[in-house]
């Protein structure tokens, strides 16, 4: 890629094919106010390739206190023109354009109106609630819920705001989990497979009973996965237990930690405290329950023209029938401490009983008729125990709250939490409301008792016990009057660029489904709406 250096630092967390499907991504901005900005700067900053700004306002005195990315000069021009140029000059790479049409036409004109069928021209939809409000942001959803488009809802009014993401069933290959977790890398130490097992048996024998030959620095410098697969098979050994059993007390594993010590030759040899530290990881092989649901989900979803993903995630399944429910290996070892030498044999240990999985899941794929790229098909397998699937409600169905678990849980919230952040939440949800009876007019200071009724009748539940949003809250709320502050606008941006980036490159695990943050108190909450 032309373009490594400049994108270094990246590359390092999403990898070259993550930083090619954010420059592959066309994203559609529907308004140009300072949190769209924010977040497009966010986007275009990292690369992505292509975005187009619709909106029909031009600049006003208003704007130059709420919008960075409008300056003076920029008085009476079309305000997503303004943007649009600003935004180009931070990245040559990426290209963009305006499109100086009323947003509301253009959805019904232009993008509701393309023929069912046709590829969307889209990757990423962007919402400014206050340019849209709540009918524009619907239909764009239901929109994006056909064509399977992504959709992020940004909304910024004066020290609060909120991002809510959308995708038609997102599809993770790569979360990211934590590699030190209860599923980080699978080493296989509890299960070895059998040329770990003559590996280990070749370097320190099998019980570990060639380790006295070894000088000190070949001591030393023994991987820890080996001395916890000697220390394993040494702990069967002694209480003749099967071949298959597994410490399950913390006395069992005090019982392999002994083992370690009484072969060490002094404290500070740093692979025998790894080895030490790690027993816990001698424990029964699991799938981690968002896998088991896509493993279970491949079943009903597999068919001739579903995608790449359900067809790895069924021919995983089927793998993992004919494994004692065990996925293929992902051949990643991680660091430890070892001599060069025996750690890269390990390593071609690993990766060669990897690369016989990966061949297997092929002849399974070819059994099922489907054809998939070798790189995909690495992709997954090397990640088979971090895949995700997301199922997300639309904004139609959120803002109907006929879910009466999600209403329960909000509810719970407000009246165990005197702090939580769903108040915010109903407050937004008010004033979008607010608009919709008032010709989208923003509530104002008189609007007070309208404001905090709406939020009432939003969760009747908690009307009895008085207001829900309390004066202070639906005061401050009709005191901004719809003005955005810049700064805030920067956060909520921020943390829609992330969600944007997570849901274009399908790794990371997005938010599900809304962040609302307060300035006023300086916290911020997730809700599954």
């Amino acid at each position: 890629m032309a373009t490594d250096d400049k994108y270094d630092r990246q590359i390092r967390l999403w990898g070259g094919h993550g930083q090619r499907a954010l420059m592959d991504s066309k994203i559609l901005a529907l308004g140009s106010t300072s949190v769209v900005s924010e977040t497009l700067k966010n986007l275009v900053l990292p690369g992505v390739g292509n975005f187009t700004v619709v909106d029909d306002l031009t600049v006003s005195e208003r704007d130059l206190g709420q919008n960075f990315f409008v300056r003076r000069e920029d008085l009476g021009i079309p305000r997503a023109v303004a943007v649009c140029n600003l935004l180009l000059e931070l990245n040559p790479d990426v290209y963009g354009h305006a499109i100086v049409e009323n947003i509301r036409t253009y959805v019904s004109q232009r993008l509701l109106s393309l023929p069912p069928g046709v590829v969307p021209p889209f990757n990423l939809v962007l919402v400014s609630m206050h340019s849209c409000g709540s009918r524009v942001a619907e239909a764009v959803n239901e929109w994006c819920k056909a064509t399977g488009t992504k959709m992020l809802l940004v909304d910024s009014i004066g020290f609060v705001g909120s991002v809510r993401t959308y995708s038609a069933s997102h599809c993770i290959v790569e979360s990211k989990r934590d590699t030190e977790g209860d599923f980080g890398v699978d080493l296989r130490i509890s299960q070895p497979f059998p040329e770990l097992e003559a590996f280990t048996a070749k370097v320190i024998g099998a019980h570990g009973e060639k380790l006295e030959a070894l000088d000190g620095v070949e001591h030393a410098h023994i991987p820890y996965v080996l001395l916890l697969i000697a220390a394993l098979a040494t702990w069967r050994l002694q209480d003749s237990r099967s071949s298959e059993s597994l410490p399950s007390t913390s006395e069992d594993r005090q019982t392999i930690k002994d083992i370690l010590i009484s072969w060490r030759r002094s404290a500070g040899e740093e692979n025998f405290a790894e080895a030490i530290k790690f027993v816990w990881k001698i424990k029964p092989y699991t799938i981690p329950a968002e896998v088991k649901q896509v493993l279970v989900e491949s079943h009903s979803r597999f068919n001739d023209s579903c995608s790449n993903f359900w067809s790895l995630a069924r021919a995983l399944a089927e793998f993992s029938k004919r494994h004692g429910s065990h996925l293929p290996l992902s051949g990643v070892v991680g660091d430890m401490t070892s001599d060069t030498t025996t750690f890269v044999c390990m390593q071609e240990v690993y990766e060669a009983q990897a690369r016989r999985d990966r061949e297997e899941v092929v002849n399974i794929l070819s059994q099922l008729g489907k054809n998939v790229s070798e790189q995909y098909i690495e992709l997954v397998c090397k990640n088979a125990l971090n895949l995700c699937v997301i199922e997300y409600t639309t904004v139609g169905e959120e803002w109907m709250f006929n879910d009466g678990d999600k209403v329960t849980e909000l509810c719970n919230s407000l009246e165990s939490d005197p702090e939580s952040q769903a108040r915010l939440y109903l407050g937004l949800r008010a004033i979008q409301v607010f608009r919709l009876e008032h010709n989208d007019s923003y509530p104002g200071p008189d609007d007070v008792a309208e404001l905090a009724s709406i939020a009432n009748g939003l969760v009747p539940h908690l009307a009895d016990k008085g207001s829900v949003l309390g004066d202070s809250l639906a005061q401050e709320l009709c005191r901004y009057e719809g003005c955005e502050l810049h700064t805030i606008s920067a956060v909520i941006g921020g943390v829609a660029a992330q969600e944007g980036v997570k849901l274009l490159t399908h790794q990371f695990v997005p938010l599900d489904n809304t962040f609302v943050f307060n300035g006023i108190v300086g916290r911020a909450e997730q809700l599954t709406m």
